[in-house]
């Protein structure tokens, strides 16, 4: 299944999907960021279980078919999340957007609200990596040494999707999320079938090497829109505790736990996650 896609051009380009170029014009308009490591296509089966929402999806610097930048400042995330939701919005003729995102997708649209806070209607969160002054960073250099050993290189798509499917993190994704991860979070590599990661391991590693002192913690009180902040029942990275603290900084903000999901979570569990988040919808 292919979308149509376009590029938005700031200091890096950055390519958007758009999944639902069929929608109604006064359908609400909703601009999707996802993890580290992974891509936009990644949230088809998610959309597949919505309805009456126009569904824009952003392949972050480094990552899936968006060009190389600089990833040791997560200002660049929110530089970009910024000029892709203005681009949307012009498209759309619309006047705000639902902010998505999970992970890291998530923070980029806390930075961007918390300074852009007139282009969000609301914002649904799937555990944001905000850190505080306290947070216990002690199992932060095994995350960075883990992705900087990352194999990068598969003989073909079908040997990336039977390694991953065997077990690890991503043997937890939904089966159609992980396939459109081998599909899409990997390029070709030479004229036969090898394929190599879109986002290199040294590019994730300075990620989570920069998340520390990303600066989402510190914005969290400037955020206006109405938030849902969501984490996985199963997550080793988010509890309850955790997400009430962060909603608790949030003016507007409340939280849930996403029942079946870990830390990805509309990944794992898109279904559900997809039923929240009509909820959500509906109560804006």
């Amino acid at each position: 299944m292919t979308f149509p896609s376009f590029d938005v051009d700031g200091d890096v380009r950055i390519r958007v999907h758009h999944f639902t170029p069929d929608a109604d014009k006064n359908a609400p308009v909703v601009v999707m960021c996802h993890p580290t490591g992974m891509c936009a296509l990644m949230y088809e089966p998610f959309v597949r279980h919505t309805s009456g929402v126009n569904f824009f999806a952003m392949d972050t610097r480094c990552h899936g078919e968006s060009a190389r930048g600089d990833v040791t400042d997560w200002a660049g995330f929110e530089h970009d999340t910024s000029a892709v939701i203005a681009a949307v919005l012009e498209r759309t003729k619309h006047s705000k957007v639902v902010g998505l995102g999970i992970s890291s997708g998530a923070s980029a649209h806390l930075l961007n609200a918390a300074t852009s806070r007139d282009m969000y209607r609301g914002l649904f969160l799937c555990e944001p990596i905000a850190f505080s002054a306290d947070t216990d960073l002690s199992t932060r250099a095994a995350l960075i040494s883990s992705a900087e050993r990352r194999r990068s290189t598969f003989e073909s798509f079908d040997d990336a999707l039977k390694r991953f499917s065997a077990g690890g993190p991503l043997s937890h994704l939904d089966s159609d999320c992980l396939e459109l991860y081998c599909r899409h979070g990997f390029k070709p590599k030479g004229e036969h079938e090898e394929i190599t990661l879109c986002c290199a391991p040294e590019d994730e590693a300075a990620i989570y090497r920069s998340g520390p002192v990303n600066g989402v913690f510190t914005i969290l009180s400037h955020v206006e829109a109405p938030t849902l902040v969501i984490y996985g029942a199963k997550s080793t990275t988010f509890n309850e505790e955790s997400a009430r603290n962060l909603a608790r900084k949030i003016p507007r903000a409340h939280y849930k736990e996403l029942e079946n999901a870990g830390h990805f979570t509309l990944f794992e569990n898109p279904r559900l996650g997809a039923d929240y988040f009509m909820d959500f919808m509906q109560s804006l």
